[in-house]
């Protein structure tokens, strides 16, 4: 069962990576096209991907499998699209309840691309859970704030949407028992060439990032550095995890975890370190938080019976 310590820890390291994914959309970018880091990113990944091909090596691998990781890659990073878009009007908090409907795309994915049945607990337990976005969004008592959360929640479904694909073609690809750090490697070069690529395409984005290197020229290096070090760690530590169970049970174990440690990591941060923290905690928004995510362990338990 090490397996779950793989999911615990990699929750934890998604949670950080949300803190200061938000921080550098509320602080760094003031809220204004943050997707704009992604013409940083490119370069980064495309630096792990060397890195990991200095110290590992890389295997030779049929052609298609290495088509496949590097889609798995693209539509990757091509959800950080909408993850950045949803991080300008939403704490991460309320990401990370949001987050638990990636196990719900990936069971689906499962049915539609690897012909799994879906069971009569599952589609429950997943019906409590889509149940709890709708919390969050009908607790925010001005109009103004609900419209503002229901456009976070379309950018949060379409990036659990994209990344519950990606995990699941990845997850396809562990099935024929390839070399793990090869198949990495090929997969974080797809994130590094969308990245590039779009950036490259995207004269809005390059202005926008230059602009924010002007008035904090180190610390948006130092940032982007360490949210994807530290998301990329995680990454790998998942998909080690998916090796030993199916990729919904490692999906659900790993966003329950990150979803109790990130709503504890946002009280906590936010009393003694304000700029990460930054959640709204009056009692009213709290209550809503702690309903929506009981909401979220029960339907995840039902699931699981």
């Amino acid at each position: 069962m090490h397996w779950i310590i793989l999911c615990i820890f990699s929750a934890t390291c998604y949670s950080i990576c949300a803190f200061i994914d938000n921080y550098n959309t509320d602080v760094l970018f003031k809220g204004k096209k943050p997707q704009a880091i992604k013409a940083i990113n490119g370069y980064l990944y495309l630096i792990i991907a060397t890195i990991i091909a200095v110290l590992f090596g890389i295997k030779s691998t049929p052609l298609p499998i290495i088509l496949i990781a590097l889609l798995s890659g693209l539509i990757a990073s091509l959800a950080s699209v909408p993850y950045y878009l949803a991080l300008r009007s939403e704490e991460a908090t309320t990401g990370a309840i949001f987050y638990q409907l990636i196990p719900v795309f990936c069971v689906f994915a499962d049915i539609f691309l690897l012909g799994k049945p879906l069971t009569l607990h599952q589609a429950l337990g997943f019906a409590i859970i889509m149940s709890a976005p709708f919390i969050i969004i009908l607790s925010r008592r001005r109009k103004k704030a609900q419209k503002l959360e229901i456009l976070a929640a379309l950018f949060f479904l379409a990036y659990a949407f994209l990344i519950s694909i990606s995990n699941v073609i990845y997850a396809k690809i562990e099935l024929q028992r390839p070399d793990t750090m090869t198949i990495f490697f090929w997969f974080t070069l797809g994130r590094a060439l969308f990245d590039i690529s779009t950036s490259t395409f995207m004269p809005s984005w390059r202005k926008r990032i230059k602009q924010v290197q002007k008035t904090h020229p180190l610390k948006i290096i130092i940032m982007a550095s360490l949210t994807l070090g530290i998301s990329c760690m995680a990454d790998f530590v998942l998909r080690f995890a998916f090796n030993e169970t199916n990729t919904s049970l490692a999906t659900v174990i790993s966003n329950t975890s990150e979803l109790i440690i990130t709503f504890v990591l946002g009280i906590i941060l936010t009393l003694i370190w304000p700029s990460f923290g930054r959640e709204k905690l009056n009692r009213h928004i709290i209550i809503s938080h702690l309903i929506a995510t009981i909401v979220v362990v029960v339907g995840i338990i039902i699931t699981q019976s």
